[in-house]
């Protein structure tokens, strides 16, 4: 059987969005919010961040966050890469009032995915 080497993607599409808010499970640890779904035969791991405006009045602030969520998420996904198959939909919210540094937001987001993926 050959294995489906599985791809990052932005979440895109309204639609696929409201599915993923309605029908959708949610995980949380400290500051973040993952709400995930899960799609049949589908290699393609679909993610989104997102930072809250009325928290961040900066849009550097809410970017920074942003990019530094992002990254933390493809150093998971180039170090686990066979767990991506099995959610295929995630989008991950920053809750907390203000900027943590790297590297913890790095070991939250590990944290999370560790939990999301073992559940299963």
């Amino acid at each position: 059987m050959k294995k489906i080497k599985t791809k990052l993607k932005k979440l895109k599409g309204k639609t696929l969005i409201k599915t993923l808010f309605n029908k959708g499970n949610s995980l949380s640890i400290s500051n973040l919010l993952v709400v995930y779904l899960k799609e049949e035969n589908y290699s393609i791991f679909n993610y989104g961040v997102s930072v809250s405006k009325k928290t961040f009045k900066k849009a550097v602030d809410r970017n920074k966050i942003k990019r530094l969520l992002r990254e933390c998420i493809r150093l998971y996904f180039k170090k686990n890469t066979d767990f991506f198959a099995k959610e295929n939909v995630c989008m991950f919210i920053y809750r907390g009032n203000k900027i943590i540094d790297y590297n913890e937001i790095k070991n939250n987001i590990f944290i999370l995915l560790d939990k999301l993926f073992q559940s299963k």
